[in-house]
């Protein structure tokens, strides 16, 4: 069999000749990806017909260690576990500069902060891009074939051990932390590429927006160094022009018009959400549940990633002008809700958790010792806080309760109004300061002087 035909095959003797008599994409396949993403080699234009000629074509064989080909090591508890653990790395990218939008580069940060939290979850490595490797024909949404194609290298030591690598722009997020991908399964398939797809969209009509390449899988082999070295040539080409959807657009070009080299080991995943639309996700989180609030085309389950394509989080605006701010604020609400669903799966794990989807704060969970220490330091403070209007008789209410109305409603000390929460200097002073408007100087967090069974509050105007 010829290059294209598996992923990983043992070596015979201390050779493995990647060419064999067949058609194949032997002539791609050499140290060129690695010279191209180091900014020295310029890739003659491919147009249409010298494309098909490539795959007819029968360089001379190049030889490479056997143990590139082996299937790298992994750990038994990653095999038992069918997630990747050790076997998978994570890659994202994000530009090289800052943002031009206040709100940006901190949008960003949760994204990828949500994605070291899954990678941590589950074992994966991670590397994160954000340089471009090869800016005159690899620029832009392009960038992610040249670091794919140097961490793919065969010598490269940033991968480490991972076999896979999962792509996820910066604008996606992970929903369902607790989710394993299948690589057994993809294995056992021979599955070396793996993303949303429709088949009809991509392999009969060739439309750009049949597959989505914010995220996806690709096994570390040569089958995928060639498909990453055909994408390389086809951004330098003269086809380039009239591909739509950037990198898209050019994988979607490959699997069409050349189905016989590239469709058995690509795998269309619709088994589960791996790239979701998130206008179809607004709304649809509720905190804590293992299910969607309603069912998005037809399924309750949760889906693994949701994609913010076209939010603009970094610039606030579209090319063409499409995007308003009120559409860019809905987007940024949505993908809020989104990161705070995901991220108090990841917290709960520190006996924590997010109160509301909207609001980023957090509480200890209940029975977490966190929870039992803010116990104890908070039984002291006001039960009760009475919050009125001016001439609406809060002083009288206050003077009232203040002069023994009840004997175990205790007030503050002092002056009515303690404006711990209203003023931002009142509320730097610490908690403990507070509670010193029922006990004098000196309070300490969670002792009492009075009554045990007193109940203490506040009333302001």
């Amino acid at each position: 069999g010829g290059l294209l035909d598996g992923c990983s095959r043992p070596a015979q003797g201390s050779e493995m000749t990647m060419c064999g008599a067949r058609r194949s994409l032997c002539g791609l396949m050499s140290l060129t990806i690695l010279l191209h993403v180091a900014q020295i080699v310029l890739y003659p234009p491919l147009d249409a017909a010298s494309q098909r000629s490539v795959r007819q074509s029968q360089p001379p064989a190049t030889a490479i260690e056997p143990a590139i080909l082996r299937p790298l090591a992994t750990t038994a508890a990653a095999v038992r576990g069918g997630g990747g653990g050790e076997r998978l790395m994570i890659v994202t990218a994000t530009q090289p500069g800052p943002c031009t939008t206040r709100r940006g580069d901190h949008v960003l940060s949760l994204a990828l902060k949500n994605k070291w939290q899954f990678a941590t979850m589950h074992g994966h490595g991670m590397w994160l891009s954000s340089e471009l490797l090869s800016p005159w024909d690899l620029a832009g949404q392009w960038n992610k074939v040249a670091v794919l194609a140097a961490l793919m290298q065969p010598a490269s030591e940033a991968r480490g051990g991972a076999s896979w690598l999962l792509w996820a722009d910066d604008d996606v997020l992970f929903s369902d932390m607790s989710f394993r991908f299948p690589l057994d399964q993809y294995e056992a398939q021979e599955a070396w590429l793996v993303l949303w797809g429709d088949e009809r969209m991509t392999y009969e009509l060739g439309d750009s927006e049949g597959v989505n390449t914010g995220t996806m899988l690709l096994r570390v082999c040569d089958w995928s160094r060639a498909l990453l070295e055909a994408m390389t040539r086809l951004a330098s080409s003269s086809l380039r022009p009239v591909l739509t959807n950037h990198d898209q657009g050019g994988l979607v070009h490959l699997l069409h018009t050349a189905p016989e080299l590239w469709r058995r080991h690509t795998r269309l995943e619709r088994d589960y959400t791996m790239n979701g639309h998130w206008p179809s996700y607004t709304g649809a989180f509720t905190l804590g549940a293992a299910t969607l609030r309603s069912p998005v085309w037809g399924s309750s389950a949760l889906p693994v990633i949701v994609h913010y394509s076209g939010c603009q989080m970094c610039r606030g605006h579209s090319f063409n002008g499409t995007w308003t701010d009120r559409g860019v604020a809905e987007c940024v609400a949505a993908f809020t809700a989104n990161y705070i669903f995901a991220d108090d799966q990841s917290l709960r794990r520190l006996g924590l958790r997010h109160t509301r989807l909207g609001m980023p704060g957090v509480r200890p969970a209940e029975g977490s010792p966190l929870f039992a220490r803010h116990a104890e330091l908070t039984r002291c403070m006001p039960r009760f806080l009475v919050v009125g209007t001016q001439k609406g008789g809060t002083s009288t209410l206050h003077y009232v309760l203040r002069s023994g109305w009840h004997p175990r409603v205790a007030l503050n000390k002092g002056e009515k109004e303690v404006h711990h929460f209203s003023l931002d200097d009142n509320h730097a002073m610490g908690p403990a300061r507070y509670q010193a408007r029922w006990d004098g100087e000196g309070a300490q967090l969670g002792t009492c002087p009075g009554r045990e069974d007193e109940v203490r509050g506040e009333v302001s105007a």
